[in-house]
């Protein structure tokens, strides 16, 4: 598996008019090519809407070790537009990986999910972390169409009705399509992950799960220069 070149993730979640959103996106995509252009801290940089809410648009960035950008982008303001969520996370060491294959890992779409798991303490947490690097490595050889598979601890957060503290883990996971989506989940050993980890004691409660499609107005990877 390719070793993540960022440490950290970005993720902003906005609710705005239906009637505005189209123009939000314009903007956004031009933004895009700023990114891609002259911000090399920046490895990678999409927008997803929401399966649940034909208002909500997700931004996606991760940001290289070393970079100096204090804050993620912020988009012009549009009619309505709303921050219900912003999420800082680090990136678990050797944990997954961010982009498989440049070519598809900038298609037009893309099934993006992510998943909120809390630990009662750290201990749990890093049986959690050992267990699920396994998992991932078989998911790598065995999963061609996850081309996004890892996690970060959550640094830092602002205001918002999820149900979210620091030190708990965002799942991140991308899929070609939602067929790709069920074989994951579906996987035999998959299933048996769950009772792996409760055997060894380790106890986790999903607090917030939010899937989304991208339209391939970004990129996952940092293009080579």
């Amino acid at each position: 598996m390719p070793r993540a070149n960022a440490f950290k993730t970005i993720l902003t979640e906005y609710e705005i008019d239906t009637d505005s959103i189209n123009q939000w996106l314009d903007h956004w995509r031009s933004r895009t090519l700023v990114a891609l252009n002259s911000e090399k801290q920046i490895s990678a940089h999409e927008s997803a809407l929401s399966d649940e809410n034909e208002r909500s648009v997700l931004t996606y960035e991760r940001h290289t070790a070393g970079s100096s950008a204090a804050r993620p982008y912020q988009p012009a303001p549009a009619p309505g537009q709303i921050r219900t969520m912003q999420i800082e996370c680090h990136d678990i060491p050797a944990f997954g990986w961010w982009a498989r294959d440049t070519t598809k890992t900038q298609q037009n779409q893309l099934n993006l999910s992510m998943t909120c798991l809390r630990f009662s303490d750290s201990e749990h947490r890093e049986g959690f972390i050992k267990l699920s690097q396994n998992h991932a490595a078989y998911c790598w050889e065995a999963e061609t169409d996850t081309l996004i598979y890892s996690a970060g601890i959550v640094a830092s957060y602002g205001e918002s009705d999820l149900d979210i503290e620091s030190g708990d883990i965002i799942f991140i996971m991308g899929c070609t399509d939602e067929a790709a989506v069920q074989k994951h989940l579906e996987d035999p050993k998959h299933v048996a992950l769950g009772y792996e980890l409760y055997d060894a004691g380790v106890r986790l409660t999903p607090t917030f799960s939010k899937s989304y499609k991208t339209y391939g107005d970004g990129f996952f990877y940092e293009p080579p220069t």
